[in-house]
Order: C-alpha cells, then sequence, then structure tokens
C-alpha cells in the first residue's frame, strides 16, 4: 500500500514538474510579446496592436495586451474602444494599479481637456509654473496623476511656490510603481538639486543617470548646470562629482577653470552661499541627445530624444528636422517629407533642402508603387514624373516609370525610360532586364539577343547574363499567355527558370500560370525548391504568397513568419499580417462550426484590430459573428467599415446586404443597399449574387407572411420573383408550400414535380411532395415519391415513418410495420438530451379573408372558399 502511495507521489511530481515547464515556456512567448507591444507602442501603432493581439490569442484577457490596446485607443482618439478595453480590464483584473492610467487618459481624450494642457504648458514654458499647476489640478479634477503626465505635473509643481515637498511625494509614488524609469528617476534628480539637503542626493543620481544611452546627454546637461551652481572654487565634498564630470568630458575648459580656481578669503564666503534655485530646461540636452545619437546611427534613441523635446516646443526647427531626419532613415518617407517641410518653414530652407528632396523623391516612389498595386496606372506614371523632376540621377523613380509604361502597354515609353537610366549606368541590371523584356514582348527576341551579346565582357562579369535570356523568356511567355496559349507559355516559363534557376521571382510567375491551369500541386513545388537549407526572405517570401493565393493561410503564415524580422519589406509585413488574420479567422470559424462559440468569439476580438480598416477581412469577420450568434457586433462591424468608405464597393455593399438577410436585418436596411448597388456597374459574379438576395429577401418575406396565415399578402411579395425567375426551384417550393397550407394540395404536388423534373434526386422537395400528395389523398403518388426519397436516404426516419404510414392507410401493415419501426430505432439513436419531435412538413394555419389583394392573386379570397383553384 505504501509503495502504491509513493509511485503515486512521483507520478503528480512529474506532472507538476512538467506543468512548470510548459508554464515556463509559455511565460517566455508571452514576456517576448510584452515588449514587442512594450517597443512599439509609441513607434507604429500597427505592430503594437499585432503584438498585443497575439498576446491575446495566446492568453485571453491578458492585462497588459488590454491595457496597451487601450492606449493605443487613447491614441487614436477612439473613446468608445477605449472604453470598451477599461471595461474588460475591470472586469478581468479589478486591481491591477494600471487601470487609474488608462481611466485619466481616458477621461482628458477630447478638445476641451486637450486645449487646457496646451495652456498650461505653455504657461510652463514662460516660467509660470504656479499658474500652470492651478491648470493641471482642473484637468486631473481630483483625481491623483499617473504615467507620463503625472511626471510632466509634479515637475511643474516642484518649481511652483510650496511645491517641492508634494511634487517629491508624488514621484516617489510614480517610482514605486515604475522603478525602471530613467524619465522619473531624472525629474526626482532636477528636484532634489535644488534644495541643499537634498543636493548632492540629487547630484548623484544625475551622476548615474548620465551613463545611461536613452537619457545620458540630458542628465549630464543637469549635472554641469549643478556644478555651476556651485561657485569659483566649489566646495571641496564636491570634488568628486568635479573630477568625475571632467574624467567623462574632457574638453569642458569652463568647468575646469571653475575646479581649479583658486580659493580666497571673499570667494569662501561666496563658495558656501546657496546657489539661487534654477529650473533646469531639459530641452536643449534632449536635442544634443538626439543629434549625437542620429550620428551614431541609433535611430531609436534619436527618435526618443527628438520627440521629447518636441513635446516641449512643438515648433522648433532643429528639433522638426532633426526627427525628419530620423524617418528618412527608416525609411517613413512621407512623415519625414513632412517634418522637413515644417522645418524648412520655420528655420534655414537651405540646411534641409537635400534630405527633404529625398524625402519628397522616396514619398512619391512610394506613392507611385501604391497606384500600381491598385491598377491606378495613370495615376503611378505621373506620380514617377514628378520624382524624376526632383531627381533624374537616381534610377529608382525611372526603373519604376519604364514597368508603368509596360502595365500601360505603351513599350515606347517603357524603352525610353530604360534607355534613359542605361545611357548613365550601362550595367544596371533591372534596366537591362526591363529593355530585353520589351524588345522580346514587341516582337523584337533578335534585337533583345543581340543586345544581351553585345555587352562588354567586364559588364557580362559584373551581371547576371542568365538572367537577362530568362527576362527574354518571361516577355515572350507573357505574350503567349496574352493570345490564350497557357501550353505555350508554360514552356517559355520553364525555360526562364532554367537559365536563371535561383530567382524566385521566375518561380513566382511560373506558379502562378500553373496555379491558373489547376496544377495547384505543382505551383507549389516549384517555389518550395528553394527552400532548402537556410532560404534567402525572397524564396520564403515568394513561396508564402503561392500557398496564400491557394487560400492556405496555416502554410503562408508559417512562412511568412520565418523570413527574419530584419529582411521584412513593407509587402512581406502585409502578407504576414494578412496571413495572421486569415489562419485565426479560419481557426474561428471551425471553432463556431464545431459548436465552441465562447472560444470562437474569443478568438475574434483581436482579429478586428487586425483588420484595422481592410473592408473585406472585416465583413469576413462580421461572417463569423454570425456564426457564433453575435448578430450585434456582427452588423455593427459591417456599419462601422461602410462607414469608413466614402464610396462603398459593391463587394463590401453585397457582403453587407447578405448578412442583413441572413440574420434578418431590416428592410429598410437591406432596401437601402440594394438600390445603391442597382446603381452600380456590376460584373457577371456580383450581379449573380445581386439576384440572389433579391431572391432571398422575397422569399423570406414570402415565407414570414405564410406562417402568419395571411396568403394573400404572401403571394404578392412572391409575385415579383414568379415573374423574374419562374422555373426557380426556391420560388415554385414556396408557392407550393402556399397551396398546401390552403388546402390545394393538387396544385402543390404539380408545382414540386416541375421541381423534380429538374432536380429529380432533391430529398427536401421528395418528401415535401410526398406529405402533399398524401394529404390529397393520392396514395399511390405519394408512395412512388417516397419510395424515392427512401433510395436517396435509407435511413432517413421522417422518410421511413411517411412511408410506413402511406402503405397503413393502403391496409398493407405487412409492410408498413418494419418501416415503422425502423424510423423509430433510427430516430431514437439520432436523438440527444431528450425526445425530439421532427418539425412539421408544413405549417397550417388558419384561414384569414384578406382585402385590397388584386383580383388575380389566387389567394384572395381563400378563406371563403376554403380552397384555392389550380393556376
Amino acid at each position: 500500500m505504501q509503495s502504491k502511495h509513493l509511485l503515486i507521489g512521483a507520478a503528480i511530481a512529474a506532472l507538476l514538474a512538467a506543468a512548470s515547464t510548459s508554464a515556463v515556456a509559455e511565460s517566455a512567448a508571452e514576456r517576448q510579446l510584452i515588449e514587442q507591444g512594450q517597443y512599439w507602442q509609441q513607434r507604429d501603432s500597427a505592430r503594437a496592436t499585432q503584438a498585443w493581439n497575439k498576446l491575446l490569442l495566446a492568453r485571453p484577457g491578458s492585462a497588459d495586451a488590454l491595457l496597451g490596446l487601450g492606449q493605443l485607443a487613447v491614441q487614436a482618439q477612439q473613446v468608445a474602444k477605449a472604453q470598451s478595453y477599461l471595461a474588460q480590464i475591470k472586469q478581468l483584473h479589478p486591481d491591477h494599479p494600471d487601470i487609474a492610467l488608462l481611466e485619466q487618459d481616458i477621461a482628458l481624450m477630447g478638445d476641451g481637456p486637450s486645449a487646457l494642457l496646451n495652456q498650461a504648458r505653455i504657461l510652463l514654458r514662460q516660467d509660470n509654473p504656479d499658474e500652470a499647476v492651478k491648470l493641471y489640478k482642473q484637468l486631473f479634477n481630483g483625481r491623483a496623476p499617473q504615467g507620463n503626465l503625472g511626471v510632466e505635473y509634479y515637475t511643474a509643481l516642484g518649481y511652483s511656490t510650496n511645491g517641492w515637498t508634494e511634487a517629491v511625494a508624488g514621484l516617489e509614488r510614480l517610482r514605486a510603481r515604475s522603478p525602471n524609469d530613467p524619465q522619473i528617476q531624472l525629474a526626482l534628480a532636477n528636484l532634489r538639486v535644488l534644495r541643499d539637503g537634498t543636493r548632492m542626493q540629487g547630484l548623484r543620481a544625475l551622476v548615474t543617470l548620465s551613463r545611461r544611452p536613452d537619457i545620458g546627454g540630458v542628465a549630464t546637461e543637469q549635472w554641469r548646470q549643478v556644478l555651476t551652481w556651485l561657485g569659483a572654487p566649489p566646495p571641496p565634498s564636491t570634488s568628486q562629482y568635479f573630477e568625475e564630470y571632467l574624467k567623462a568630458n574632457p574638453d569642458d575648459d569652463e568647468i575646469r577653470q571653475q575646479y581649479r580656481a583658486k580659493r580666497t578669503a571673499s570667494t569662501g564666503t561666496a563658495s558656501n552661499a546657496r546657489p539661487a534655485p534654477v529650473r533646469v530646461d531639459p530641452f536643449d540636452g534632449h536635442v544634443k541627445t538626439g543629434f549625437d545619437a542620429l550620428q551614431k546611427a541609433d535611430l531609436p534613441a534619436a527618435e526618443r530624444a527628438f520627440s521629447a523635446a518636441l513635446r516641449l516646443r512643438p515648433r522648433n526647427a532643429s528639433v522638426l528636422g532633426g526627427l525628419g531626419l530620423v524617418k528618412l532613415r527608416q525609411e517613413e518617407y512621407a512623415q519625414a517629407r513632412d517634418l522637413l517641410g515644417q522645418a524648412s518653414a520655420l528655420g534655414d530652407a537651405s540646411q534641409w533642402k537635400q534630405a527633404l528632396d529625398s524625402a519628397s523623391y522616396w514619398d512619391l516612389v512610394d506613392k507611385a508603387r501604391t497606384a500600381r498595386q491598385e491598377d491606378r496606372l495613370d495615376d503611378a506614371a505621373k506620380l514617377l514624373e514628378q520624382a524624376l523632376q526632383i531627381d533624374a540621377r537616381e534610377p529608382t523613380a525611372a526603373l519604376e516609370l519604364g514597368r508603368a509604361y509596360v502595365d500601360l502597354q505603351s513599350p515606347q515609353d517603357a524603352e525610353r525610360a530604360y534607355r534613359n537610366v542605361l545611357a548613365r549606368e550601362p550595367g544596371n541590371l533591372p534596366a537591362l532586364q526591363g529593355l530585353v523584356g520589351v524588345l522580346a514582348s514587341t516582337n523584337r527576341g533578335g534585337e533583345a539577343l543581340d543586345l544581351i551579346d553585345s555587352l562588354s565582357p567586364e559588364l557580362r562579369e559584373r551581371i547576371d547574363v542568365g538572367r537577362l535570356r530568362a527576362e527574354r523568356s518571361i516577355a515572350q511567355g507573357r505574350e503567349a499567355d496574352s493570345r490564350g496559349d497557357l501550353d505555350e507559355a508554360r514552356s517559355y516559363f520553364e525555360d526562364a527558370v532554367s537559365q536563371s534557376p535561383n530567382d524566385p521571382w521566375l518561380r513566382l510567375e511560373l506558379a502562378r500560370l500553373l496555379q491558373r491551369m489547376d496544377r495547384h500541386a505543382e505551383a507549389v513545388e516549384v517555389t518550395d525548391a528553394l527552400l532548402a537549407g537556410e532560404p534567402q526572405p525572397e524564396a520564403l517570401y515568394v513561396a508564402a504568397l503561392v500557398r496564400a493565393e491557394q487560400q492556405d493561410w496555416a502554410g503562408a503564415l508559417e512562412l511568412a513568419d520565418r523570413i527574419p524580422k530584419a529582411s521584412r519589406t513593407s509587402d512581406m509585413k502585409a502578407l504576414q499580417a494578412r496571413a495572421s488574420l486569415q489562419a485565426g479567422l479560419a481557426q474561428a470559424q471551425a471553432l463556431a462550426q464545431r459548436g465552441e462559440q465562447t472560444q470562437a468569439r474569443a478568438m475574434l476580438a483581436p482579429l478586428v484590430d487586425l483588420a484595422g480598416a481592410d473592408a473585406g477581412s472585416v465583413s469576413a469577420i462580421a461572417a463569423v459573428y454570425a456564426d457564433v450568434g453575435d448578430s450585434v457586433r456582427a452588423r455593427a462591424l459591417l456599419r462601422e467599415a461602410l462607414a469608413r468608405e466614402r464610396q462603398p464597393s459593391a463587394g463590401l455593399l453585397l457582403q453587407y446586404a447578405g448578412l442583413l438577410l441572413r440574420l434578418g436585418g431590416s428592410d429598410a436596411d437591406f432596401a437601402n443597399a440594394m438600390q445603391s448597388l442597382r446603381a452600380m456597374p456590376l460584373d457577371a459574379a456580383q450581379r449573380r449574387q445581386h439576384e440572389d438576395l433579391q431572391r432571398g429577401h422575397g422569399l423570406r418575406q414570402a415565407e414570414a407572411l405564410r406562417q402568419r396565415g395571411e396568403l394573400a399578402l404572401a403571394y404578392e411579395a412572391l409575385r415579383p420573383l414568379l415573374a423574374a425567375m419562374p422555373n426557380d426551384p426556391l420560388v415554385l417550393g414556396a408557392l407550393a408550400r402556399m397551396y398546401v397550407d390552403a388546402g390545394n394540395q393538387g396544385e402543390a404536388v404539380r408545382l414540386y414535380e416541375r421541381i423534380l423534373s429538374r432536380s429529380p434526386n432533391d430529398l427536401d422537395t421528395l418528401r415535401a411532395a410526398g406529405g402533399a400528395a398524401s394529404a390529397a389523398g393520392d396514395l399511390g403518388t405519394a408512395e412512388r415519391l417516397f419510395q424515392r426519397a427512401l433510395q436517396i436516404a435509407p435511413d432517413d426516419p421522417q422518410t421511413l415513418a411517411a412511408l410506413g404510414n402511406i402503405y397503413r392507410r393502403q391496409g398493407r401493415d405487412s409492410k408498413a410495420l418494419p418501416l415503422l419501426r425502423q424510423a423509430e430505432a433510427r430516430l431514437q439513436q439520432q436523438l440527444t438530451g431528450g425526445p425530439k419531435v421532427p418539425a412539421p412538413l408544413h405549417s397550417a394555419p388558419g384561414s384569414t379573408a384578406v382585402t385590397g389583394i388584386p383580383a388575380d392573386n389566387p389567394f384572395a379570397t381563400w378563406a371563403k372558399r376554403g380552397s384555392v383553384p389550380a393556376r
């Protein structure tokens, strides 16, 4: 017995150890996501949102993720969303210490608080801290200040009359919450150096902070300022601070002379005098730190420093220009152009001209690439022409212009663009590739080969001649593709891949052609050939693209995640985000289909933020919300998507109308959407979808009226569909059910037979027709119909029972009893959680007389006559 207990104890210990290891691994993964979210929180809201949503997927209800998303909503001025995250945090983590910070930030949203805060900051810059503090107190309205704004307030309070003690206590409270925050430590040090009793404590803190890479420049400036207060010569007790400073800053002759000054009787007295409190303006320190970091290519540190300086002086040319240079190096060209433009307007324009031209050039190139991706080719060409006017020597715009002209089917213009590049750079491979492609696509393949053969030996050594020959084959393949000769195009594309087998983009061309030929597995093999070993980022991206185009989102995400973050282009990042969204959506759909509605909802919440403003993704998420029974959220998402679009696309309107129809949305909303669609050009598939929606809406109205017994009105709702789609099985089925309810079973059977003539194996119609024939007393027809139904579904209990009852009414009990017993047994097998009675095939509402109905309505007088004539 004891050995048994020992075995059980050992087993429990092993399980606990395994669980502990798993928890540590999970915690490490979550910690990485938290660090990513915190890093991007003030730098890139999209990346921060992605990190927080991944954390929510890994740990639903995470306080860090909800707080991060709440702060991002505050930054975006999305009050309702921020309040929603706050409510979730309060419910799940009621004691979390950062709730107060989010509450404060939400309370300060809006124009009123923003204006009050700006006024307080202006007073502070005007060295009027007492009046500034009054406005800050109005802003906080009795709440304890939190976060960065709390640091700002307590700093102002420390310089106000009689506010020093309270300010230090407030900063100590904030430091207890965030002990590693350097801004809080710096603010405390700056206040402590103002008082005799705490000056050395503050000075020691500044010395320590000066060694930090983020605020070291500011702390050093403050340190130097305090040293200047100490007189010449300074008190002997401060020698170590001068020596440490001069060791770190040996070129500061002013401080050196102060430190080495000879002590005299007169200066001895002065040296002990208390220095007047001087408010240290950290602006210059931030600017110096920013440009020092920029020179060292430490872009994150430079951005932090310039952003801090910009908060102090929002219209300073040097700060705006410095931040513009950071954005330029980060390749965020639109922001760089805006910041450098402001710097030029406020200061010396010549100082920023070269950087502004560069930012403007690359911003135009970026916008042109976007326009080309969106098939706005004329816009792309105009933008690139503008870029060339800024800098004609940089080849990128000319190369992009050549590609745009190829897309515009203007080979002469494309050839001119490529030759202009080659005139300046004869060995420019992209220009050579583009020119070879243009020549080959205009039936000048021989000229393309001559161009390749004419390259000098030096150029042939420097460039990939095989890639040029491949470009010729690709151009010929595209020409064959445009003629519809896919086999010939494939031959050319395969030749191109053989000429340059390691080029992933050539393989993508071939893979896409194979996909259009329904050879999907071969398409994957073509791009996967480059994935062995340590594949290049482009190879992973191309392979992921092919999987995405085949809707294999899990496979696409796995490959996209393998691309090193430092190597990801904007397109690669976009694909990774799209694959994350679609893979999560697929998982949520699978959960919904399995009936796991709560888990599906938990997965959908972060996907909404991942989708952002992409209307197609939002509508897909809305559809899954409908699947899990959250119709309110589904409608709200699509309404928000529509509101964001100035001119909603036909696709989005069709999805919205479809969801309204599915959820039973208001007829007015549905009618408005359908009216908008009628005024839009629709392709063939969209027209079919529009017709399906019209039919679905008419059928829903007719069915609702039929079930209320209002058959005449139900027919009027169905009348437009009968005229437009007289042979549609769903429309005929709806009319047949009306005749059944009206007691005209013969007409119902005739209509069902019309449906079966086109769809002889439609089980529902066979059973409905059999039921109508049975009700009409035509047992032979009913038997025939139910026997056909039983051939299609031999174990269906409704069909077994119906046919058994037919046999019983015919007096053929020997055939009836086995079928009825079989039906009962099958029904019992299907029942879970208690007996369920199969729904009747048709409702049987009471008769209702209707007035004001057209005379040709077959149900206008059915209540008076008790039956309806055949049509």
